[in-house]
């Protein structure tokens, strides 16, 4: 991921987050908020605060490959949606 804030990317190293060991379904940010959510093909969900380490912060297994994601505004919620036809809900201030 390169930061894009500012003047940009130019000049700037990206940031490697490493957890996922199958293809990325699915990532997104808050919209405001410093979280990043990441899903993969193995149906593993990672939250991530990438400004402050490159560990995520909380992981789960769905056991179904991730399809979406969406932050839910209102609450900070996120929603995950596998292809299985789940839909898992996490508060990531709870862990």
């Amino acid at each position: 991921m390169w930061d894009c804030s500012g003047k940009g990317p130019a000049g700037r190293r990206p940031q490697t987050l490493k957890h996922h060991l199958f293809p990325l379904r699915a990532m997104r940010y808050q919209s405001d908020g410093p979280l990043l959510a990441s899903g993969c093909a193995e149906g593993r969900v990672a939250i991530w605060k990438p400004s402050k380490r490159d560990d995520p912060d909380m992981t789960a297994s769905l056991g179904s490959p991730v399809t979406a994601l969406s932050w839910s505004t209102a609450s900070g919620h996120l929603a995950v949606a596998t292809e299985d036809g789940s839909v898992v809900v996490y508060d990531p201030r709870s862990t």
